[in-house]
């Protein structure tokens, strides 16, 4: 999983790249940003707050998923939640 992990940022790094070399830029919306913003924030504080939750579940009791259907699930609900929250956010503001 790991190495998975590395080739996954050389991915993004060369898509930001090639969207830096191209020159194109795109109208964006100063409100969409500011939901983004926001969205992002609350899918972190999700993830730190399921991380420490994880902690003291493992503490108490042994996980026996395997790490990477852990992985797995764990970036699943990250951007689950980072998706809600976009749309509750767009609908609010």
């Amino acid at each position: 999983m790991g190495n998975f992990l590395v080739y996954i940022g050389f991915v993004i790094l060369l898509i930001i790249l090639v969207r830096q070399i191209s020159g194109k830029k795109k109208k964006t919306d100063e409100r969409m940003e500011f939901v983004a913003a926001k969205a992002s924030r609350i899918a972190m504080i999700f993830m730190i707050l399921g991380a420490f939750a994880v902690m003291v579940l493992d503490g108490i009791q042994p996980i026996t998923l395997p790490y990477y259907l852990f992985a797995g699930y764990s970036v699943c609900a990250i951007l689950l939640v980072y998706m809600i929250s976009y749309y509750v956010l767009m609908r609010r503001y």
